[in-house]
């Protein structure tokens, strides 16, 4: 169960709101500069990182079974620096998502959501892919053996 602050309670219960609720993204790799974005016409500091003004939109992931749910992401190519710096990376940068509110960036409400960046596409104008969860289907279920060093108990000799 997620808690919220009051401030967030009553802005989502509320008839009517000034509060402004705010997605922030950070997409983060060992080989590139650390990016922080939010989809707003202004630049946010949230807990010292300064979001820069970036256009984003993410759609809602289709429920297919079998399959994790992926995110489709299309973030606006300005400047073209994120573009070169995903580009000369090997593997998948992470994103992390969060939501916040205006009045009180600091404040998480909700996750943070942490994602692999994957299928990544881009021209001038535009970077689009997919987020996603690591899978947990492909990874063994019991990584340990029973075996009389790790679970004694079960080959005691009753006497």
């Amino acid at each position: 169960m997620r808690t919220l602050s009051t401030a967030a309670t009553q802005s989502i219960y509320g008839q009517e709101t000034g509060e402004v609720w705010l997605y922030l993204l950070t997409i983060a790799h060992p080989e590139m500069s650390t990016t922080y974005m939010i989809n707003n016409t202004e630049q946010i500091t949230s807990r010292g990182n300064v979001h820069l003004p970036i256009p984003f939109d993410l759609s809602i992931p289709k429920e297919e079974d079998g399959e994790l749910p992926s995110v489709d992401i299309v973030i606006d190519n300005i400047g073209l620096s994120l573009m070169e710096s995903i580009r000369s990376i090997s593997g998948q940068p992470t994103i992390t998502m969060e939501i916040v509110m205006a009045s009180d960036p600091d404040t998480v409400e909700v996750g943070p959501f942490v994602f692999s960046l994957k299928n990544v596409d881009y021209n001038a104008y535009q970077i689009r892919g997919q987020i996603s969860y690591e899978s947990f289907l492909v990874e063994p279920f019991n990584f340990r053996k029973f075996s009389p060093q790790d679970f004694p108990s079960v080959f005691t000799t009753v006497r």
